[in-house]
């Protein structure tokens, strides 16, 4: 229960600091966090398929809250 409280917490702090929302899994990555900022999409984008500027800093977060799709 401790863990899902610290990534339920890690998960808010990435939504409110970096302006995301949450959405259905990405069918590219299965990452469920999406960039709303991005004038040129009307729709919100993947976070991690178009990261922002920055997002190298916080991208090991979004790797452990969404692992990323193994190809097999």
């Amino acid at each position: 229960m401790a863990k899902h409280t610290q990534q339920s917490a890690i998960l808010q702090e990435l939504v409110e600091q970096h302006q995301l929302v949450q959405g259905d899994p990405c069918p590219a990555c299965s990452c469920q966090l999406y960039r709303t900022t991005m004038y040129q999409w009307p729709k919100p984008v993947c976070v991690r398929c178009y990261p922002p500027r920055g997002y190298h800093e916080w991208s090991d977060q979004v790797d452990a809250l969404y692992p990323r799709k193994r190809v097999s």
